[in-house]
């Protein structure tokens, strides 16, 4: 009887440890502010990205360009201006779609009830809020570098 109520203590010692290390793994520690700037293009219609997390609002600023030289008929640019439009609702689903205009300017978006999360058991970072959801992965060799879907890399800093 004694060593059964023993074995029950110390499995449940050893749940309550397994998921503090779960909670602490995934940390949503009140980050106050969070930047994620894009330092290298990975060849994508990307120039420019800037992610901004500030009282639990994220601003979401970016540049895209087209290739010419793989869109030499217009045929051709509107396509690439589609991929454009898909990858940006993959993260934002109720944005407008951009224009030709629009190509080559800053785009902002402002996102209410913005959060971010490091996951550093699975080694990520997502920004998440009303209506987006964009999610990075750490470089292995430094968690403050992030890559994207695109292959597009971020230089990331928070404060909590």
């Amino acid at each position: 009887m004694k060593s059964e109520k023993r074995w029950t203590k110390n499995i449940l010692r050893i749940s309550m440890l397994f998921v503090i290390m779960l909670l602490a793994s995934c940390s949503t520690k009140n980050i106050k502010s969070a930047s994620i700037h894009q330092i290298k293009d990975g060849n994508s219609y990307q120039q420019n990205a800037l992610y901004v997390l500030e009282k639990d609002k994220i601003f979401v600023y970016k540049t895209y360009s087209l290739n010419p030289e793989s869109g030499d008929t217009f045929e051709g640019l509107e396509a690439q201006l589609q991929e454009i439009n898909d990858q940006l609702k993959e993260e934002a689903p109720n944005q407008k779609n951009l224009s030709m205009e629009d190509i080559g300017a800053m785009q902002k978006i402002e996102v209410q009830n913005g959060k971010v999360v490091i996951d550093k058991s699975k080694k990520e970072v997502t920004l998440s809020g009303d209506d987006f959801e964009k999610t990075f992965q750490m470089v292995d060799s430094n968690p403050k570098r992030l890559i994207d879907s695109q292959k597009n890399e971020y230089e990331f800093s928070y404060e909590e």
